[in-house]
């Protein structure tokens, strides 16, 4: 992600550990898998940095449908990255999502 100008300010394994990450390094966007290891799951965790610190996600995984996504819905994702993914859809994927964030609004 760097060579794309992209900085990854950390990485977590579960909900505890993206909640620590999040509020020291309050990275413009989230990257989720929405499997996690231990103590929940990546929807829980959006929800509570969205709800702790306004910062929204960009949702990856094979999970798209329609229960997954309502379930992920009052997070107000940013996108979705279906599994298996190539590195240039996360990377179109991230773009949209920060030009959805700098215009105000979620992408369609």
């Amino acid at each position: 992600m760097s060579e794309a100008g992209y900085e990854v300010v950390g990485r977590a394994r579960t909900v505890d550990e993206a909640l620590v990450v999040a509020a020291a390094k309050k990275p413009d966007l989230l990257i989720v898998d929405i499997n996690l290891s231990a103590g929940g799951n990546g929807i829980d965790a959006a929800a509570r940095i969205h709800a702790d610190l306004g910062i929204r996600a960009v949702f990856a995984t094979a999970n798209v449908d329609p229960q997954t996504l309502a379930k992920a819905a009052p997070v107000r994702p940013l996108g979705w990255v279906p599994k298996p993914y190539t590195r240039e859809h996360l990377l179109k994927a991230v773009a949209q999502a920060l030009d959805a964030l700098n215009d105000g609004e979620a992408p369609h």
